[in-house]
């Protein structure tokens, strides 16, 4: 690929990151650092002690992300190793290059690796496109509910 992939680096990559969380989500974006490292490098379902937070880079550039999130499962009596597809993004510059697919791709890989059984996730209508071009199944469609908690300031806005 054009662009390499590689495990996030929490001490090289992580304001590069942040500068690609920006680009997608402005304001919104999630940024702490311990939170992530607690996420990602501290979770105790983590195979053999590696993390699954993935990024692509053009030169010193954050381009992309990808992470799993390893969770165990109870299936009929028996606990597998699942995880949750988080944090996947393209940098706007970048879309329509297969990059998303690669990101994908190459987590994958390194879950069946790792010993992964079945990969969860909430896609959102960017992504959603693309898991179904991948073949993904789809359990369910999500709704989004809103219960105003004081509908004049609700209604004001």
């Amino acid at each position: 690929m054009k662009y390499p992939i590689s495990p996030l680096d929490f001490q090289r990559d992580f304001a590069g990151f942040v500068a690609l969380s920006h680009a997608i989500y402005g304001r919104r974006a999630v940024t702490d650092k311990a939170m992530y490292q607690w996420l990602f490098a501290g979770n105790i379902y983590n195979p053999k002690g590696v993390h699954l937070f993935h990024i692509a880079r053009d030169k010193d550039k954050v381009i992309a992300s990808d992470g799993l999130l390893p969770v165990p499962l109870l299936i009929a009596g028996k606990r597998y190793l699942a995880a949750w597809s988080v944090k996947t993004m393209t940098h706007p510059d970048y879309q329509r290059q297969g990059i998303f697919r690669a990101m994908t791709e190459y987590s994958l890989a390194r879950a069946r690796e790792l010993g992964i059984h079945l990969i969860l996730g909430f896609a959102n209508s960017n992504s959603y496109p693309g898991y179904e071009k991948f073949g993904w199944d789809f359990l369910l469609e999500r709704r989004a509910v809103l219960r105003p908690l004081d509908i004049e300031a609700s209604l004001s806005r």
